[in-house]
């Protein structure tokens, strides 16, 4: 079983220079799920102007992260909320799960307003950067559909490589993007 691969419980926040990365808990996650703007905007210190609506690619996933949080929260995986710390509007969404041992699975979504501002870069730098210093991970994999070619140069320019092809249930033939690192000398 892969509870060891995530824990601690909860992390915290992660920054960056334009963002702040707020992590989502199951109680922050129930409340986007529910659209209660005003308890997201509390749990995370983000504005929401009008209803918690999901980003693009991510609404199943969310109730599904939800319940694997409320079941087993150290297996489950994590979300974080991409926040301006300009405006402190959130304008994305990045999570890890685990896949198999030593294996994170990295989703991210950036609103498609924001797209090309290299926001999504800095979000998954930074999560990745996160990831990879732990010592039960040893590599952090995207699976990303051909034709999404934004995504696509998100997971070059934080140094992930083509490893091959997978097939997505819902989309059907994807990418597979990596990054590794060596596994720890015995001694």
């Amino acid at each position: 079983m892969m509870k060891s691969m995530i824990g601690p419980i909860f992390p915290q926040p992660v920054e960056t220079r334009r963002l702040t990365l707020a992590a989502l808990g199951a109680d922050a996650l129930r409340a986007w799920l529910l659209g209660d703007a005003e308890r997201l905007e509390e749990l995370t210190g983000a504005r929401i102007d009008t209803d918690a609506t999901t980003p693009d690619r991510f609404d199943e996933d969310l109730a599904t992260i939800h319940e694997g949080l409320r079941h087993d929260p150290a297996g489950a995986g994590w979300l974080w909320l991409a926040v301006s710390r300009e405006t402190g509007r959130p304008i994305g969404v990045i999570g890890v799960s685990p896949v198999e041992k030593h294996v994170l699975s990295l989703g991210y979504s950036v609103d498609p307003d924001r797209v090309g501002e290299g926001y999504a870069t800095e979000a998954v730098q930074a999560i990745a950067a996160w990831a990879m210093a732990r010592s039960d991970v040893r590599t952090l994999r995207a699976t990303i559909p051909a034709w999404n070619l934004p995504s696509i140069r998100v997971a070059e320019n934080v140094g992930m490589t083509r490893t091959g092809f997978a097939v997505d249930p819902e989309g059907g033939k994807v990418l597979v993007y990596e990054r590794g690192q060596e596994a720890p000398a015995a001694g």
